[in-house]
């Protein structure tokens, strides 16, 4: 017991049990003996009666200010106690520019949380162009919650601008938020001090929220949000527009051809198509010295591809370019333009007419083409030297033209002497044009199949890629392939997978290098070809296996393990089955 209450002394209360400090004599009722009695008290006693009862009343008022006073009081010492406990508190001695490192760190953390609310529903990792985490300016959260704590904690975040050098606002076309928008952004850059800026300007993704695009107050809005930021171009580094009408950027006309000296990332996205633009605002870009990475998801409509005198950005400084809404045209003239370029995503949706010479690209290491449409081919004309990883996506369940996937082979057999990482989605290829792309990548570690149009993983193929028995053997297909991910399957025997696994996992000469086998089947298969699939796992292999359905006996299922034919596969009269798996339910399983 502190020192302080040693003169009180706690007794159990015989009225509430309690433990607590001996309590003030109450004045005892005159008539406790009435209590006790059968018979109503006199008029005399009746009138006493109410006297003590209003005195008893006027004291348990007293006392409940008493009580309210006193508990004002305890209010007040545990402040001051706490405030002195501050004053002691080992968060006192840290420095203020170790307080300003943990808030730059928590910042960070938030940043990383909440950065991206709109991501067009493609995964980070697949991202060429960096996308930075910038927190957004909620009051509850970094760095608007340090000014919250105490004056020293909001001279310590007042004075560190780089909590305040990046900013990510949700805007809206009505006015309230959009003012709201421009005062947050005003607030935020002169904080920043003189920082390079990271700013985010973005919509809500879906119709419901971009209706209105065209009306003259909605393009006010963002125009004006747009020229909040415009005098401060010479300090933007990281630029990020998500779903703003497409008029916004017209007020970039007004940007100076040498204003932008720091500016190394932008990136534009539109959920819907956007009109197609009269201008070209993005040209004030061209002279901009240290640009190195472009993401533009819509290039035709916004006019990026400028032939002949004039230019939008500067393209020989490029070194990550992802684009859309182009042609197999527009791509070859990006990258004779880009030769400074080792990453590249085209999606391609345009057809093209525009004969090229031969390009060699002396650097690009990593090319995406996505088509979402009948296009041409533009594999006849590139050659990519130091390639390393290729990946080539047609949409499912398209019809695509043939002649685009006929230059692949001849591309890959001049291009793929390094490439290591392959990815193949729905392509037209039949199994002897697929192995000899395989065989003209003798480097190749991943490799990523699948089949939406026609079928490349025969047995053939399975065979081709086993290991050989003997050193005097001829060597397998992709001598150094570590991981296999295949959805379709529709003319693969779980057979041939599996002396292809034997020999991998056993073989008689080399170490062992494939780890990693995903395989969906678009089609029914017995669930004890998945059993002896899943065995490899006893030997390490991070194998999984996924169909149609699994069953032991069923019409139109592949054979299972009592039947001998080694060779026996589907009949294929379940080919049409993968029209019913979804593109996003494979991806579920990489």
């Amino acid at each position: 017991m502190p020192p302080e209450l040693s003169d009180l002394i706690a007794t159990e209360c015989i009225h509430c049990h309690q433990t607590h400090s001996p309590r003030a004599e109450l004045i005892s009722s005159p008539f406790q003996s009435l209590t006790a009695l059968e018979t109503s008290p006199t008029p005399a006693e009746t009138a006493a009666i109410r006297d003590f009862i209003r005195e008893t009343d006027a004291e348990i008022v007293r006392r409940e200010f008493a009580i309210a006073r006193l508990r004002c009081e305890v209010a007040e010492l545990r402040r001051r106690s706490e405030q002195h406990e501050a004053i002691i508190a080992p968060i006192q001695r840290v420095p203020p520019e170790v307080i300003a490192e943990i808030f730059l760190q928590a910042n960070a953390i938030e940043a990383e949380y909440s950065s991206y609310p709109l991501d067009l529903g493609r995964d980070r990792d697949d991202n060429l162009v960096e996308k930075k985490s910038i927190a957004r300016p909620l009051v509850h959260r970094s760095p608007l919650i340090f000014g919250e704590i105490s004056r020293k904690w909001r001279s310590i975040s007042l004075s560190t601008p780089r909590l305040w050098c990046s900013i990510s606002l949700q805007c809206g076309k009505q006015r309230l938020q959009s003012n709201s928008a421009r005062a947050l952004c005003t607030l935020w850059l002169k904080r920043a001090g003189s920082l390079p800026l990271s700013i985010r300007f973005y919509r809500r993704s879906g119709s419901q929220f971009l209706r209105g695009d065209s009306s003259p107050e909605t393009i006010e809005h963002f125009q004006d949000l747009m020229k909040t930021i415009l005098p401060y171009s010479n300090r933007w580094r990281f630029l990020d527009f998500q779903n703003l009408p497409p008029s916004s950027y017209d007020i970039l006309n007004d940007l100076q051809l040498d204003s932008v000296p720091m500016l190394e990332t932008i990136s534009v996205t539109h959920d819907a198509v956007p009109t197609v633009s009269q201008s070209t605002p993005w040209a004030k870009l061209q002279v901009a010295p240290k640009l190195t990475q472009l993401s533009f998801d819509k290039i035709w409509a916004a006019n990026i591809v400028v032939r002949g005198e004039g230019r939008t950005f500067p393209w020989s400084n490029l070194t990550r370019i992802d684009v859309g809404d182009c042609s197999a045209d527009d791509c070859l003239w990006i990258l004779r333009q880009a030769l400074t370029a080792v990453a590249c995503r085209f999606t391609v949706t345009k057809a093209s007419s525009v004969e090229h010479s031969l390009l060699v690209h002396p650097r690009l290491h990593t090319l995406k083409i996505n088509v979402y449409a009948s296009v041409d081919s533009l594999w006849s004309h590139l050659t990519c030297s130091a390639l390393s990883s290729l990946s080539v996506h047609a949409k499912p369940h398209v019809i695509i033209i043939t002649s685009f996937f006929q230059g692949l082979p001849g591309f890959i057999a001049r291009s793929g002497s390094n490439v290591k990482d392959f990815t193949l989605d729905s392509c037209t290829l039949d199994d002897h044009q697929f192995m000899a792309c395989l065989g003209d990548m003798p480097q190749l570690r991943h490799l990523h199949v699948s089949e939406y149009a026609n079928a490349q993983f025969t047995n053939q193929v399975w065979d081709s890629l086993a290991r050989a028995e003997t050193e005097h053997s001829s060597p397998p297909l992709i001598p150094r392939l570590e991981s296999l991910v295949l959805g379709g399957a529709r003319e693969s025997s779980h057979k041939s997978i599996v002396r292809m696994l034997k020999s991998r996992l056993q073989p008689a000469t080399g170490p062992v290098e494939f780890k990693r086998l995903r395989v969906m089947f678009f089609r029914n298969v017995s669930q004890s070809a998945e059993d002896r699939l899943l065995e490899f796992r006893k030997l390490g292999l991070d194998v999984v296996v996924s169909a149609d359905w699994f069953e032991d006996q069923a019409a139109g299922s592949e054979t299972s393990d009592s039947e001998e034919d080694e060779g026996d596969v589907n009949d294929g009269s379940n080919g049409s089955e993968c029209l019913k798996i979804s593109p996003t339910f494979f991806t579920s399983l990489i």
